[in-house]
């Protein structure tokens, strides 16, 4: 290949070896023609494609599944400022949800940009192959069987998430190419610097695989970047410049905007709405201005509501279901505030030498007590008998006994235990306080871990008493407090006070920290001869290229030719690996060609990898075949490095 310059050396020898010039790849002749680099050609190649695509599959433009009802779901209630738990970052359906509600579009017409996007990612892998000099018969021709992919098919006239990181994904790869390749600080390279910046922040704001693709890009970014470090002809200041301006588009720049549109998702909340209830009180106060107005001690008769800290939602309440081997009722962890099993009437337990409480009492560390549902009237209770699915010999069974008439016994007693109580009397303040339920008699503690209780149990959350249990597990704190005897509340003395601000960045953190529970919560847990979309998820990822049955000819074997490409370049980097010697110069005599399509194959070769290997930590039923799109587009270019030698 011919180069700008026909004397330059992309390699130069140093003090004690040679070096890499950071901006070798400046000075490499493109192979793209005037045409291809016309506005018109793009255009006349998008019309194309849109049209192809568009008349192949005219009859899905009429069908609408559940995931995309389920994602138009939560662009209607962004419109609507109702709560929502959103299933990755919301820049996207915000976008989607503002142009909809300023245009008054509906969902078949975003399903028909869909196929816009499509297009143009596929004139965007065309030009990707041509800038590191693949030729036009082999760009052309990966170009249009990548269209032909049962997996690229599957997105047409559909609306979803995952053509818009796709799309990202090549104008990340693009842009970043064309960045290597500009001239440093010039005005092409701060453009291309910008629509990096632009690139890594929608894909990293749709799906939260997005996380992964900067993550990738940190990696490939960092290692430009020791290039540059090791380019002696780089002074200090042009390195500070190149640091700062680089972490500033590729880290605070991406990083921020997803920031901000959470901050705006919150601020554009109005509307409660059952998911609300898997937030945290301080959430639920600080975004909606709930739990106003609620007493701050907890006397004898009190109503009260239980939450376990360590769960989603984590309503202590008993379900209408009763064990075979007694008349009690089963107990769990609901997500249900307003059912009124979910609340509790406090009993204080006195001692008999101890005299009568005075009325205005207030419930304190080391006080026991006992616990009568408002609803069935029945008392939390601890026994002996085994919980009804774990099977620990330390496990023991909570449950709901009696009725509004029974006064109940030790089993019925439970002790007050505040976590980092400053004073053996501490006072038990709603909110505040995270405190531990413990049974004298049976010797455990109330709690409750991330096991599911089967359908006939609404899937609810287990609950148990346990010997020596787990902090987090058995932590409890209270979010509702309704006193009897306080008709007419004081807000300077008997209300609880909340702190008059809360730091935004607590709330993003908790939201995300939910978004990651809900969606590890939806693991699957079916018997494998039942379903065989369990047998499949139950396999490991990284087989997952050789297991997918291609349906389309032409589809095939591309899949094929990319999967022997990736596994190629793993068997000949470790072998060069193994040889590798740290008294031999492996950088002499290379030309700029040769380096950049070194770089191009790593680069393409972790981003395969990366994209693929973080779905063995992913278990649940979110996955899908479609997933693996991005991870097989880097597999794609990989091949075509191969195929452009």
């Amino acid at each position: 290949m011919a180069e700008k310059n026909t004397e330059y050396n992309p390699v130069k020898q140093g003090p004690y070896k040679s070096y890499l010039r950071h901006d070798y790849q400046y000075h490499i002749k493109n192979r793209e023609s005037s045409v291809e680099k016309n506005m018109l050609f793009d255009l006349g190649l998008n019309i194309a494609a849109v049209a192809l695509l568009s008349i192949q599959h005219s009859g899905k433009l009429s069908k609408t599944s559940m995931d995309e009802l389920y994602l138009w779901n939560q662009v209607e209630d962004v419109s609507n400022s109702k709560f929502f738990i959103a299933s990755g970052v919301p820049l996207v359906v915000q976008l989607v949800s503002l142009a909809s509600k300023r245009f008054s579009l509906d969902l078949e017409f975003w399903k028909m940009i869909n196929n816009v996007l499509l297009a143009s990612f596929l004139v965007k892998l065309y030009h990707i192959l041509r800038k590191v000099n693949v030729s036009v018969f082999v760009s052309a021709a990966i170009t249009c069987m990548f269209s032909q992919v049962s997996l690229f098919q599957e997105l047409v006239y559909t609306f979803n998430l995952d053509t818009y990181h796709l799309l990202a994904l090549a104008l990340l790869v693009l842009h970043w190419r064309e960045l290597q390749g500009s001239k440093d600080f010039s005005i092409k390279w701060f453009i291309n610097m910008s629509f990096v910046s632009l690139s890594l922040i929608f894909s990293t704001s749709g799906k939260f695989i997005g996380l992964v693709s900067w993550l990738w890009f940190f990696i490939i970014s960092l290692k430009a970047f020791c290039t540059l470090v090791g380019d002696i002809e780089v002074s200090m200041f042009q390195l500070f410049v190149h640091f700062f301006v680089r972490f500033f588009f590729f880290v605070v720049l991406p990083f921020s905007t997803i920031y901000m549109s959470y901050c705006q998702l919150f601020n554009a909340f109005d509307v409660e709405t059952p998911e609300l209830a898997l937030m945290s009180s301080s959430f639920q106060h600080y975004v909606m201005g709930l739990h106003e107005n609620v007493p701050s001690a907890i006397r004898n008769g009190s109503t009260i509501r239980l939450r376990h800290v360590n769960s989603l939602g984590g309503y202590l309440a008993p379900l209408e279901v009763q064990y075979t081997d007694t008349n009690d009722s089963l107990v769990t962890i609901s997500n249900n505030p307003n059912d009124e099993a979910s609340y509790w009437i406090i009993e204080l337990v006195r001692d008999i030498s101890s005299k009568k409480l005075p009325s205005n009492y207030s419930l304190s560390n080391s006080d026991r007590l006992k616990l009568r549902n408002k609803k069935t009237g029945q008392l939390l209770r601890g026994s002996e008998d085994k919980p009804p699915v774990s099977d620990k010999e330390y496990d023991r069974r909570v449950s709901n006994t009696g009725d509004w008439g029974f006064s109940g016994d030790q089993d019925e007693t439970w002790k007050l235990d505040i976590l980092s109580a400053p004073t053996l009397r501490e006072r038990l303040i709603p909110f505040k306080h995270r405190f531990m339920l413990y049974n004298p008699a049976r010797r455990c503690s109330l709690l409750s871990h991330d096991v599911n209780m089967p359908n006939w149990a609404n899937n609810d959350q287990e609950v148990l008493c346990v010997e020596s249990a787990v902090i987090d597990r058995a932590s409890f704190y209270i979010d509702f407090v309704a006193d009897p005897n306080l008709e007419i509340l004081d807000a300077e003395t008997d209300t609880y006070r909340w702190s008059s601000s809360f730091p935004t960045y607590k709330l993003v953190l908790e939201y995300l920290q939910v978004q990651f529970k809900i969606d590890k919560g939806q693991a699957i847990h079916f018997e494998k001869e039942s379903d065989e979309e369990g047998q499949n998820l139950s396999e490991h990822y990284l087989f997952f290229p050789l297991r997918f049955q291609e349906s389309n000819r032409i589809g095939r074997l591309l899949w094929i030719g990319s999967t022997v490409a990736v596994g190629l370049y793993a068997l000949i980097q470790t072998y060069l690996w193994m040889n590798w010697s740290i008294y031999e110069d492996n950088l002499l005599g290379k030309k700029s060609l040769e380096l950049m399509r070194e770089e191009v194959s790593f680069e393409s070769f972790l981003g395969w990898f990366l994209h693929l290997f973080i779905f063995n930590f992913s278990l649940h039923k979110n996955f899908s075949v479609i997933q693996y799109l991005a991870a097989f587009f880097y597999a794609v270019n990989t091949l075509a490095q191969f195929l452009g030698i």
